[in-house]
């Protein structure tokens, strides 16, 4: 007989109690971002690999089927992703963010707190203007770039820390993380351009509409005499969309692209968001 109070629980009291505590996974309030946040992460040590119902329960809500998840991968300091999702914990009360590492590696969980939100997207517009061997600036921002690697022209990155030159305030140093290349370098603000978040990129060129003048005054844009050449792969950035008039189950969007800042306009279906 138990003599502090504390009576032992049965079987049938355990399994309750684990019910309880799943039900109470089950029911947080899930926040999907539109657009996705990038991060980077500050401190990966925090990385929550032993919630598994909580992983389930925001993979979900994003579509996503845990079970057809790649095995859980790991994330380190520094390390650019993006906040598919977030909601409170349980049992601690703090935000819990789950975030997508880039090309599709794997998710992660990660408390709020050990996450950095990104400045903004950049494009690289000068291969001249890159640094190296610059180890007290790599101190400085908390970051480390990637050895002997150069980013292209062209190329989108994700700006991860910015500082001042140390001999001319008027330089200002960016680290430029290229997620596509997984290589992170320093250059000069002038050397990209600063991107919106909605950058898009032509999976179906096939899908353009033209000539199209009706749809054209209705997005807003002025369509071009002479079409550019369009192939899949390339990049752009998304101005505006709304309903075919006809066809209510299609999407147009007017995309500015990115080597030629020509406007043209695609059936939704043959562009997807490019999240980095």
């Amino acid at each position: 007989m138990a003599t502090n109070g504390d009576a032992e629980m049965t079987p049938q009291e355990e399994q309750e109690k684990e019910n309880v505590k799943k039900r109470m996974f089950d029911e947080i309030d899930v926040d999907i971002p539109y657009p996705v946040e990038q991060v980077t992460v500050t401190d990966a040590g925090q990385r929550m690999s032993k919630w598994p119902r909580m992983k389930s329960v925001m993979l979900r809500a994003c579509g996503i089927d845990y079970e057809e998840v790649v095995p859980e991968p790991t994330v380190v300091k520094g390390e650019a992703c993006y906040v598919i999702a977030k909601a409170p914990h349980p049992y601690k009360g703090n935000t819990v963010c789950l975030l997508e590492k880039s090309r599709g590696q794997g998710y992660v969980l990660l408390p709020e707190s050990a996450v950095k939100k990104i400045c903004y997207r950049a494009i690289v517009a000068s291969i001249g203007q890159q640094y190296s061997n610059w180890s007290s600036m790599e101190e400085k921002m908390g970051i480390k770039v990637t050895p002997d690697f150069k980013a292209k022209v062209g190329q989108i990155g994700l700006v991860l820390a910015e500082e001042k030159h140390p001999k001319d305030d008027e330089i200002q140093v960016l680290a430029v993380g290229i997620p596509e290349a997984n290589g992170i370098v320093l250059v000069k603000a002038r050397a990209v351009r600063a991107l919106p978040i909605d950058i898009v990129e032509i999976t179906d060129p096939l899908a353009r509409y033209h000539p199209w003048a009706k749809m054209a005054e209705a997005l807003g844009i002025e369509e071009p005499k002479e079409p550019p050449s369009l192939s899949a792969g390339q990049a752009g950035i998304a101005k505006a969309e709304r309903k075919h008039f006809t066809e209510p189950n299609t999407i147009v969007v007017a995309v500015e692209l990115l080597d030629s800042e020509q406007v043209i306009m695609i059936d939704k279906k043959g562009l997807k968001y490019v999240k980095y």
